[in-house]
């Protein structure tokens, strides 16, 4: 028999994806009565005709260390996202016949994903030695309250409101961890969440997008405004917010305000946004959460 590249890359991803072997890949294939999957010893043999090319030196991953790591990511991205995108097209075209975005306003929510892991990035931490093991593309996850601090970071661009959400795009993320040198790569959010919104932008005409609040960078609002879109995200807290608050909290009637036309520039562009301080969701009395927004009229 014979069988393409594509059939045993096929195999060998459904033997990493259950953790099996090339043996356990042919005993199903028996099982099964399969003619498309191989006998154990053919993936071996065809695996490593595939990893040894003639005349050359076989690669490592260490090989690659010096090399731009997000270059690499991004051909990694491509390639991993093209079912993800067709899968996407595929549920939009089997709901457009509805017209389901013509009659509501269309919101996207751009949120960050975390997978943790346990692998330490440290050889020796006291000594300030890094794991060169560690994965490159993992970042340490600030003011983590659970058990992880470090892992893969995704962002996430999905279609919300009153229907059933939609997850239309997913984008890798890497930050600056503190055991990596300072000149080490990271992903350029304002880059990330344009590639978002283009994804969204090719299904509907966006009114509004809703930021996770690891995205408030001054590039991005001016990204968004740009596109005609109104964004809304929340702010940190500063020194200026607490005397705001206060005086929110000595006014005899309002329990909110809005600062209107902040200017918000990226050294290249700017315009005008507000700062809105309304009462927290949480229970805890005299605390407030304070939002940016684009929108005119808050």
């Amino acid at each position: 028999k014979q069988y393409s590249d594509e059939a045993i890359f096929d195999m060998l991803s459904r033997m990493c994806a259950t953790r099996g072997s090339a043996n356990s890949e042919g005993e199903y294939a028996w099982l099964t009565d399969d003619d498309y999957t191989a006998h154990g010893s053919t993936i071996l043999r065809a695996m490593k005709k595939i990893g040894s090319p003639e005349g050359g030196t076989q690669l490592t991953i260490q090989d690659f260390h010096d090399t731009d790591v997000l270059e690499k990511v991004h051909d990694i991205r491509d390639a991993v996202n093209e079912p993800f995108n067709k899968a996407t097209d595929n549920i939009i075209s089997s709901i457009n016949g509805d017209t389901p975005f013509d009659d509501r306003q269309n919101i996207a929510a751009i949120d960050i994903t975390y997978l943790p892991i346990y692998t330490s990035p440290w050889e020796d931490k006291d000594a300030g030695i890094p794991n060169d093991a560690f994965p490159m593309m993992a970042s340490g996850y600030k003011n983590s309250e659970d058990e992880f601090s470090r892992g893969f970071k995704f962002a996430t661009v999905t279609l919300v409101g009153e229907n059933v959400p939609i997850i239309l795009g997913i984008e890798p993320m890497k930050n600056n961890s503190k055991w990596e040198p300072d000149d080490s790569p990271s992903t350029s959010k304002a880059d990330l969440v344009s590639r978002l919104l283009d994804r969204v932008e090719q299904f509907v005409d966006l009114d509004v997008v809703l930021f996770d609040r690891g995205f408030y960078v001054h590039k991005v609002f001016n990204d968004v405004a740009e596109r005609g879109i109104t964004y809304i995200t929340p702010k940190k807290e500063y020194a200026d917010d607490y005397s705001a608050i206060e005086n929110i909290q000595e006014h005899p009637s309002a329990d909110a305000a809005v600062e209107p036309d902040v200017v918000s520039s990226d050294g290249d562009r700017e315009h005008e946004l507000n700062f809105v301080y309304v009462p927290s969701s949480d229970d805890e009395d005299g605390k407030y959460t304070i939002f940016a927004t684009n929108k005119d009229t808050v």
